[in-house]
């Protein structure tokens, strides 16, 4: 039998196997319906390299849970994002994310029991479980964005190179 060293000298030209890699390297969700619990919320100025340099904002991380089929809540990632009280829009005139998303919270706040003042939107944030609708587009090497409509597709992306993201396009409140 071969010792180690013979084996690793066998092996090291070889190539991993490309599926391998691309699940290894691959820290997004699939796109879907997520239970939201927030374990972290910090007001910040949005940085230099942000869409919205300087623009306050309340950035979060939220472990993300999946119904399982026998109806158990099973954790399947963390994710990070940013909501702003602060108007924002696109060039067409349509809200952008942050304010978007921070709309979304004034209306759970709203449905909680709150005013729905900025204020109830903060405190609410990490008071109650939330829905969360995620994307998960890729950027490819050209810079432009796809939304794989089936898992080969999305492999067949991260082997060309393409890198994927989530993105959380709206919030509620979770009701099961």
């Amino acid at each position: 039998m071969n010792d180690v060293a013979e084996i690793f000298a066998e092996i090291l030209d070889r190539a991993p196997d490309a599926a391998l890699v691309t699940e290894a390297n691959d820290q997004t969700l699939p796109a879907g319906t997520y239970r939201l619990e927030v374990t972290k919320k910090e007001v910040v100025s949005a940085g230099d390299k942000s869409p919205w340099p300087g623009r306050l904002m309340v950035h979060v991380q939220a472990d993300a849970y999946a119904k399982l089929e026998n109806g158990d809540m099973q954790r399947k990632g963390k994710l990070f994002f940013d909501l702003s009280p602060i108007e924002g829009r696109f060039d067409n005139g349509n809200l952008d994310g942050p304010t978007k998303l921070w709309s979304n919270m004034v209306a759970v706040a709203k449905k909680n029991g709150g005013a729905g003042t900025n204020r109830d939107v903060f405190d609410m944030l990490d008071a109650y479980p939330l829905r969360a609708y995620v994307t998960r587009p890729f950027k490819k090497l050209d810079g432009k964005w796809e939304s794989p409509k089936s898992e080969d597709a999305a492999k067949a992306l991260m082997e060309d190179g393409a890198i994927p993201r989530n993105f959380i396009q709206n919030l509620g409140a979770w009701n099961g």
